[in-house]
């Protein structure tokens, strides 16, 4: 298992934000950060689901089909990603 440091050397390697690996696992953005921050626990469930999503998410922008997810104000409402 990863430890939190090597969890983010491991998404940075592949040139991912902590929301990109949201989209792609079933934990939210901010507590990859908590994770990731030493904030929270490295847990088995949330070691597995960052990796998940590590992986996932860089196969899809490998794949070309990754799909930037969309930016989440402050009023939690999400709005459109614009280039």
């Amino acid at each position: 298992m990863l430890n939190r440091t090597q969890l983010k050397n491991y998404r940075e390697l592949r040139g991912l934000s902590t929301r990109d690996v949201a989209a792609y696992c079933d934990i939210s953005q901010p507590l990859i950060v908590q994770v990731e921050n030493g904030v929270k626990n490295v847990t088995e469930y949330n070691h597995d689901e960052i990796v998940k999503g590590i992986n996932k998410a860089y196969k899809a922008k490998q794949a070309g089909t990754f799909i930037k997810p969309p930016r989440v104000n402050q009023s939690g409402k999400k709005k459109a990603v614009t280039k």
